[in-house]
């Protein structure tokens, strides 16, 4: 019984562990960043119908919080499964907008723009 219990309390920290390696740097799109759920969501794909290239502008700036595509193309049935269960899927355009509005919203007024910041707004 007690080996359940660990199961489950294992399962219920997973949320708050640093787990998911998402695209975050700014400079260098190749970083990785490791993100929580408990930080926000985490995507897994793009949102079908929106420019990829967009999305990715996002993910640079770390708005758009999306899995990096080697894990996402290397899941097997159990690891779908899983990121099912933890409410990890691709983005709706309504998350997409929400992650742009965002970004412009917290740049300063009358200041210069990062040129991933500008790409990522538009």
């Amino acid at each position: 019984a007690s080996t359940k219990a660990d199961a489950v309390e294992l399962m219920l920290q997973l949320p708050k562990l640093p787990l998911f390696p998402v695209f975050h740097n700014v400079q260098c799109i190749s970083d990785e960043l490791c993100a929580r759920l408990t930080d926000g969501p985490v995507h897994l794909g793009i949102c079908k119908g929106l420019s990829e290239h967009w999305q990715k502008a996002l993910a640079r700036c770390g708005r758009l919080r999306s899995l990096t595509p080697s894990l996402a193309s290397g899941l097997d049935s159990y690891g779908s499964q899983l990121f099912k269960a933890l409410g990890i899927s691709s983005p709706n355009r309504t998350q997409v907008a929400k992650a742009a509005l965002e970004l412009q919203l917290q740049l300063p007024p009358c200041t210069e723009a990062s040129p991933s910041e500008v790409e990522a707004c538009w």
